[in-house]
């Protein structure tokens, strides 16, 4: 996948896993589930941070081996 360009490119979180500059997903649909996180968050101006506390305070009661993108 390639890293998407204007407005949301813009306010994604640096630390993003990437290899030679294009983000890394383990499947097409994690990169699909990704985009549309990326989308919400430059659709409604929540921000990274408040998007990423909402979603570890929704991911802490899956059981621990939940894979991050079933969760």
């Amino acid at each position: 996948m390639t890293a998407p360009d204007g407005p949301v490119a813009a306010g994604l979180p640096a630390d993003l896993p990437r290899r030679n500059g294009e983000l890394v997903f383990a499947a097409p649909w994690e990169g699909r589930a990704f985009g549309l996180a990326a989308a919400y968050v430059d659709a409604t101006g929540v921000g990274w941070a408040a998007f990423r506390a909402h979603l570890v305070a929704a991911l802490a009661d899956l059981p621990a081996a939940t894979p991050y993108y079933e969760a």
